[in-house]
């Protein structure tokens, strides 16, 4: 799914007939993944050696039905969850975007509509009851905003 981003073309296109786009962030990163990106101010084709350098918020952003997933976890060093944990703080991920790439994984699964729409309400669910547990927990302990955990 990485590679959908090499052509604006391909890349409308996918996005505009919403097919899935998994991506195993932590595999990427063990297997020297190349991305584009830019050297000296010139496009060039780069490896990967943090991920930081992943272009998950690209794809949020060109609306592309991207979500995570593990690769081989044993091999790669990390089951789905670490995916999820080690590419939102490499990339500061929000809790919408991690939100999204979940309710992607919903939406692209080969559940029955009815089952999507468990899925999603049961995502909906967790994150209002995270919500509310995080405010529980800023109030008591007198934190502000951000000081507590973050989302993932």
């Amino acid at each position: 799914g990485n590679h959908v981003l090499d052509d604006e073309l391909l890349t409308a296109r996918v996005a505009a007939e919403g097919k899935g786009m998994t991506v195993c962030p932590l595999s990427n990163l063990k297997l020297s993944h190349r991305i584009k990106g830019k050297r000296f101010g010139h496009d060039e084709e780069l490896v990967m050696t943090d991920l930081g350098q992943h272009r998950i918020k690209e794809m949020l952003a060109k609306k592309l039905k991207a979500s995570v997933h593990s690769d081989d976890p044993a091999f790669f060093d990390g089951y789905m969850n670490a995916n999820y944990i080690e590419l939102a703080r490499a990339q500061d991920l929000k809790q919408e975007d991690i939100v999204q790439l979940a309710q992607n994984a919903i939406d692209t699964s080969f559940l029955s509509p009815e089952e999507k729409a468990a899925k999603t309400m049961e995502l909906a669910d967790y994150v209002t009851r995270f919500n509310a547990a995080e405010r529980f927990v800023k109030a008591d302990t007198g934190a502000a905003a951000g000081q507590v955990r973050r989302f993932g």
